[in-house]
């Protein structure tokens, strides 16, 4: 349980670079979306609500790691229930909901007036973010000179592009807003955009033609998770429980379909 899916170390470059490499749960959490985490996590001295929000990241990051860190061996000998959690790295959607907390305080103290001490906080995130961003700029420019020119080998590096666009975007609009350098409207327009642009960059890979979809591959809900004797003999059991199913007939997460049990 704390090896198998667990979110390696490596992994937390997906904070800048989703498809770096592939993990069923993604910690990517959006650039701009980032500096407002930050702005949310230094409003946190004063919100009680907004300390509670960096816990739930910190403690449910940790447990994510699985067997890197003692807390989810810790959590699976003592919390009833833990130890049916199969994949530690599904446990960081949980600090995505501390994360949109963190986010949330940052978008409101970013669009609000703020004292000349809070400023000096604020300006010292935007440049550390966008020494960040010219870091990750200049090894995906290195990366793509080697690759290309030096190895010959062909290499499509938009995606990464893209994203140092997006950090590039966010450093500019974050200098811009606490240096008040635009007007509120145009403020919050341009936020809405990027944000809307980060979306799409990010589920638009998962986006599929209609005319990839079968009858054969793609089964319909009705179809997936049909019920039938095994599944109502499962259904009967008391408790929570953990089955595993040998055979292909029986689709994954098959267990929350079916009723109010787990298996």
């Amino acid at each position: 349980a704390g090896t198998e899916g667990a979110l390696r170390p490596d992994k937390l470059l997906m904070f800048v670079f989703p498809y770096i490499t592939s993990e069923e749960n993604s910690p990517y959490f959006g650039i701009l979306a980032l500096v407002f985490v930050a702005f949310g996590a230094v409003a946190a001295r004063k919100i009680e609500i907004a300390k509670l929000a960096i816990a739930v990241v910190l403690i449910f990051w940790c447990l994510s790691l699985g067997n890197l860190t003692p807390l989810h061996g810790w959590f699976y000998l003592v919390v009833p229930g833990f130890n049916k959690c199969r994949l530690a790295s599904r446990l960081f959607v949980i600090s995505h909901l501390g994360l949109s907390l963190l986010a949330g305080f940052g978008c409101d103290r970013f669009f609000n007036s703020r004292a000349s001490n809070q400023k000096v906080w604020e300006r010292r995130i935007i440049y550390a973010f966008s020494a960040l961003t010219v870091m990750a700029c200049l090894v995906v420019l290195a990366a793509y000179v080697y690759r290309n020119f030096f190895l010959l080998h062909k290499t499509d590096y938009s995606i990464f592009v893209f994203n140092c666009g997006l950090l590039l975007a966010a450093s500019v609009l974050a200098f811009a807003g606490v240096n008040e350098l635009m007007s509120f409207k145009k403020l919050r327009i341009a936020v809405f955009v990027l944000l809307v642009m980060d979306a799409s960059f990010l589920i638009n890979p998962h986006i599929k033609p209609e005319k990839e979809f079968n009858r054969i591959q793609n089964l319909e809900p009705s179809q997936n998770y049909r019920s039938d004797p095994i599944i109502r003999f499962l259904q009967a059991r008391p408790g929570m429980f953990r089955v595993h199913f040998a055979s292909t007939l029986y689709p994954g997460n098959i267990g929350e379909v079916h009723g109010d049990v787990s298996f």
